[in-house]
Order: C-alpha cells, then sequence, then structure tokens
C-alpha cells in the first residue's frame, strides 16, 4: 500500500515534466537555428548566382571590346557578315552560360530551402514527441494516483474488518 501511494506523490513532485519541456524547447531552438543557417545558405547560393552570371556577362563584353579592337587593328571589314555571326555565336553562348548559371545557382538554393524544411519538420516532431512524453507522463501519473486510492480503500476497508 505505502509503495503505489510514495510512488505517485514522488512522480507527482518529480522535475520530469520540467526536463522534457526544457528538451522540447532546446530541440526546437536547434531547429529554428539550422531553419536560419539553411535560409541564409539559400540567400548567399542567389546572390553568388547573380554574381556569377554579372561576372559572365562583363567577361563577355570585354572580350567583345578586346575582339573588336583586333578584328579592326587586322584590317577586317567590321560591318561584315561572318563578324556579324560570330558576334551572334558569341551572344548566344553568353546567354547560354548565363543560364547555366543561374540554373546551377536555383539548384544550389533549392537544395538549401529542402534542408530548411526538414529543419521545420524535424522541430515539429520534436514538439509532437515532447508532448507525447508529457500525455504518457500524466497517464501513468492517474494510473498510480488510481492505485494509490485503491489501496488506501482497500487499507480502510481491511482497519474497518479488523477493528469489527
Amino acid at each position: 500500500m505505502c509503495g503505489s501511494v510514495f510512488g505517485f506523490f514522488a512522480n507527482l513532485f518529480s522535475n520530469e515534466s520540467d526536463y522534457i519541456k526544457a528538451q522540447m524547447d532546446l530541440q526546437q531552438r536547434m531547429a529554428q537555428e539550422k531553419q536560419k543557417m539553411y535560409e541564409d545558405r539559400a540567400k548567399a547560393e542567389m546572390l553568388a548566382m547573380e554574381q556569377k552570371a554579372n561576372k559572365i556577362k562583363e567577361d563577355a563584353n570585354r572580350l567583345k571590346k578586346k575582339n573588336y579592337a583586333a578584328f579592326a587593328v587586322s584590317g577586317a571589314d567590321i560591318n561584315s557578315p561572318s563578324y556579324g555571326a560570330f558576334l551572334e555565336g558569341n551572344k548566344k553562348l553568353v546567354k547560354k552560360d548565363v543560364n547555366n548559371a543561374r540554373l546551377m545557382g536555383l539548384e544550389r538554393a533549392q537544395q538549401a530551402m529542402y534542408g530548411a524544411r526538414q529543419a521545420v519538420f524535424e522541430g515539429q516532431a520534436a514538439q509532437i514527441e515532447g508532448q507525447a512524453k508529457l500525455s504518457a507522463r500524466r497517464t501513468k501519473l492517474i494510473g498510480q494516483a488510481g492505485a494509490a486510492v485503491g489501496d488506501l480503500f482497500g487499507t480502510a476497508a481491511d482497519i474497518k474488518t479488523f477493528m469489527s
């Protein structure tokens, strides 16, 4: 009899709930930090993508000027269809390079955002797990309370029978 009553009060006054809540808070904060890290990485990838695209454009423009000067010095006709085709070909290659750089940057940014979404799910899972632990603890306490009350009534009945 004494064991069930003592067990109930020992669990009732334990700090297990506080520990579970602290653990939930810690896991939630860790998930939020992880989410922020991935979101920051996605922003950095987008910035790097734009910088790379701009560098490709600047390099192409510099090469265009260099080629123009080289053609002019060589005495070639700058207004000729072949030079125009050369410039058009370079223009298409630059556009293709810029598009490829952007696609690769977007892919890396999407991967980072996927990590951010995973972090959100981890935080939610930690909350669900913590709530389940708290619920299990409450259920355990209710069961122990019932056992303690039953033992007390059983002891009272034994005392009444003994006294009669």
